[in-house]
C-alpha cells in the first residue's frame, strides 16, 4: 500500500470516529509523523477495524481514494460554510411556526387543482372517451400505497408503478405513499429517476447488484465528484452534530442507502431536500409523494427532561423570562396533547412527510418540510439552519430495526408453526401480546432494541408552569418505520381534505392478512 493511501486511510478512520461520536473540531491539516500510541478503548477498536476493512477493500493503486477521503476530513468546514449560505439555503431567511390545524395546507390544495387539470387528458384516454367529455370534477382522486417489506417491497412497488405507467394510469394518480421499503421506491423515483417508473426500474437494474455497505462500491459512487457527493450524502450527519442532535445507526444507514440508490451520482443536489420534490409536481406533472413514520407512545414512560433554567428559556425565546411567560399566558386557545398516564396500552402515532409539511393529525402538529431539523419552543423555531438532508430521512422512514420487541413477537406469532413445539411457542407469543397482558410484560416488549433517529420536537414547551406530562416535556422526538404498526400507508389517505376515492394497495410484505 502506498504512503498516500496509508495516510488517507488513517485520516478516514479518525474522521469516521469524529462524525459518529465526537464534538465538532477543526479538520486535521497534516498527518502525524508517527502513529499515535495504541488505545484499547471501544472507539479505537471500531476505528481500527474500519481501517483494516478499508485497507483490504482498496488496493494501493486506487489514487482516487485519497481525494474522496480528503473530502471526509474537510467535511465539517464545508458543512459549516453551507449552513451560512443563504443562496444555497433560502430557508435561512425564514422562521417557522408550528401549525395546530389539521386542514390541508394551501400548497397542497393548489397542487390538487393543477394535478386534476393535468390528469384530464390522460384519464380520458385511459377510460376511452373524448377529452371534452371529461370534467375535472369527474376525475376520481386516485392514490397508490406500497407496503413495507424491505428491498422486496421496493422492487415490487417499482414493478407495479411501471405497469400502471405502461397502461396509462400513472398520470391519473394524485397521491403516492409507502411504508418502509416502498418509501425507498418513492424516494428513488423523485431523486434519481426523474419521476418515471420505467426509468426507475432501469435504474434499479444498474445499482442493485451491489451491496450498499461494500467499500469498493461506496468509493466507486463517490469518486466521480467527491467534493459534491460527500457533502450531499454525508453532510446531514455533520449538521446534526453541529446542532447538538445525537447521531446513530439510523442516520448512517440512511446516508449509505441514499448514496446506494443514487447509483451513478446523476442526482440534482436540490433533490436531496424533501421540500424540493415539489418541483416535480409543478403544473400537476407528477403525483404527490407521502412518506410515513410513526412515534411510539408509551404513556407510562417518563419523558420529562431535566429542569429548564431561566437562562434556557430566555435563550429559547430570545426574551426575558417574565416577558416570555406573560406572552404565553396571554395567548388563547392553546391546544394540548393529552396523554392518560394510567393507560396500560401503547400505540403508534402516525406522521407523514411530504414536500409541503411534516406532522401528525393525531397530535395536531405540522411544520413546513424545510423546517425539519430546527429547534422549536412554544410552537416557534428558535434557530435558523438549513433543511435536513433527505438522505437522513431515507433511513428514518425505513428504520425497521428500531421497531419495539412487540413487533417481532407479533411477526413470530403470525408465522405458521411446523411442529408441536412451534405451536406452543406461538401460543405463548399470543399471550405475551394479548390486550390483558401484565403491564410489566407490555413495558418490556415496548422497548426498542436499537435507538431511533433523534430530531427536534416541534411540540417542545420549555416554560415552567405550563408543561404537561408527555411529549411537550421532551426536547427531542423519535420517529421509526411505520411498518411496526401497519405495513400499508392507509392512514395518510384518510386525512380530511384529500378526498381519496380509489386506493391501489400493492402488498409485497409478509403481513398481507394483517394489513
Amino acid at each position: 500500500m502506498t504512503e498516500t493511501t496509508e495516510i488517507s486511510l488513517e485520516l478516514l478512520s479518525e474522521q469516521l470516529g469524529t462524525l459518529a461520536f465526537d464534538d465538532p473540531s477543526p479538520p486535521v491539516k497534516t498527518p502525524p509523523a508517527t502513529p499515535p500510541a495504541p488505545s484499547h478503548g471501544l472507539l479505537d477498536s471500531v476505528a481500527s477495524g474500519a481501517r483494516k476493512l478499508v485497507e483490504r477493500a482498496l488496493d494501493s493503486t486506487n489514487h482516487s481514494a485519497a481525494a474522496t477521503l480528503k473530502e471526509f476530513v474537510t467535511l465539517p468546514d464545508a458543512i459549516r460554510a453551507n449552513m451560512a449560505d443563504v443562496k444555497a439555503n433560502p430557508e435561512l431567511e425564514r422562521d417557522a411556526v408550528v401549525s395546530r390545524n389539521n386542514a390541508i395546507p394551501a400548497e397542497e390544495l393548489a397542487f390538487q387543482a393543477s394535478r386534476k387539470a393535468f390528469c384530464r387528458e390522460s384519464f380520458a384516454k385511459f377510460i376511452g372517451v373524448p377529452v371534452d367529455d371529461v370534467h375535472v370534477d369527474d376525475i376520481p382522486v386516485i392514490a397508490i400505497g406500497g407496503s413495507g417489506g424491505g428491498m422486496k417491497a421496493m422492487l415490487g412497488t417499482a414493478g407495479y408503478l411501471q405497469g400502471m405507467e405502461e397502461e396509462g394510469l400513472f398520470d391519473s394518480v394524485m397521491y403516492l405513499s409507502g411504508v418502509s421499503g416502498s418509501c425507498w421506491t418513492i424516494s428513488t423515483l423523485y431523486t434519481a429517476a426523474a419521476c418515471s417508473p420505467t426509468t426507475l426500474v432501469s435504474h434499479f437494474t444498474k445499482v442493485l447488484p451491489y451491496h450498499p455497505g461494500d467499500v469498493r462500491h461506496i468509493q466507486s459512487l463517490l469518486s466521480p465528484s467527491p467534493s459534491t457527493l460527500v457533502p450531499l450524502f454525508f453532510g446531514g450527519l455533520v449538521q446534526k452534530r453541529i446542532t447538538n442532535l445525537p447521531r446513530g445507526v439510523v442516520d448512517i444507514y440512511g446516508a449509505l442507502l441514499a448514496l446506494h440508490f443514487g447509483g451513478d451520482g446523476n442526482i440534482d443536489p436540490e433533490k436531496m431536500k424533501l421540500s424540493h420534490h415539489a418541483k416535480w409536481m409543478d403544473g400537476g406533472r407528477a403525483p404527490m409523494p407521502i412518506y410515513t413514520a410513526v412515534r411510539h407512545e408509551r404513556p407510562w414512560k417518563d419523558r420529562v427532561d431535566a429542569d429548564v433554567t431561566t437562562a434556557d428559556i430566555e435563550k429559547f425565546t430570545g426574551k426575558k423570562f417574565d416577558e416570555a411567560q406573560a406572552e404565553y399566558d396571554a395567548e388563547g386557545d392553546k391546544e394540548e396533547v393529552v396523554v392518560d398516564l394510567k393507560s396500560k396500552t401503547a400505540w403508534s402515532q402516525w406522521f407523514e412527510l411530504s414536500p409541503f409539511e411534516i406532522g401528525s393529525d393525531e397530535l395536531k402538529v405540522w411544520i413546513p418540510s424545510w423546517a425539519f431539523g430546527r429547534k422549536f419552543a412554544n410552537f416557534k423555531s428558535v434557530d435558523r439552519v438549513p433543511e435536513q438532508s433527505f438522505a437522513l430521512q431515507v433511513g428514518l422512514v425505513a428504520s425497521a430495526m428500531c421497531a419495539p420487541w412487540t413487533a417481532s413477537v407479533q411477526t413470530f406469532e403470525r408465522t405458521k408453526a411446523t411442529s408441536t413445539f412451534g405451536e406452543k411457542l406461538r401460543a405463548r407469543a399470543s399471550k405475551l401480546i394479548a390486550p390483558d397482558a401484565p403491564l410489566s410484560v407490555k413495558e418490556f416488549l415496548s422497548k426498542h432494541p436499537i435507538h431511533a433517529a433523534y430530531n427536534w420536537n416541534p411540540l417542545y414547551n420549555p416554560l415552567p408552569g405550563v408543561q404537561k406530562p408527555g411529549l411537550e416535556n421532551s426536547r427531542r422526538i423519535q420517529l421509526i418505520d411505520a411498518g411496526s404498526d401497519n405495513n400499508q400507508p392507509f392512514y395518510p389517505f384518510t386525512r380530511n381534505g384529500r378526498g381519496v376515492d380509489v386506493v391501489f394497495c400493492f402488498d409485497s410484505s409478509e403481513d398481507v392478512e394483517r394489513n
